[in-house]
């Protein structure tokens, strides 16, 4: 999972819990197979859990929401 979050500066993804990365893992794994009602659902619930997943170029970016 650390691969897809790779574009984090290593003490943003340090900070990031164990847990929503394997959500981010999962959602982008989702995503690339074109399953994107998976995609969208692990979406908000990475974001009920208090981040927010931004889709970029090199991969998604993940940041504590507020």
């Amino acid at each position: 999972f650390d691969r897809v979050l790779a574009i984090l500066p290593s003490e943003e993804l340090a900070a990031i819990p164990d847990d929503i990365k394997q959500l981010v893992g999962k959602r982008e794994t989702a995503r690339q197979a074109g399953d994107f009602d998976t995609a969208d659902a692990l979406r908000l619930k990475i974001g009920q859990l208090g981040y927010t997943v931004e889709d970029r170029q090199g991969g998604p970016r993940v940041r504590a929401s507020g």
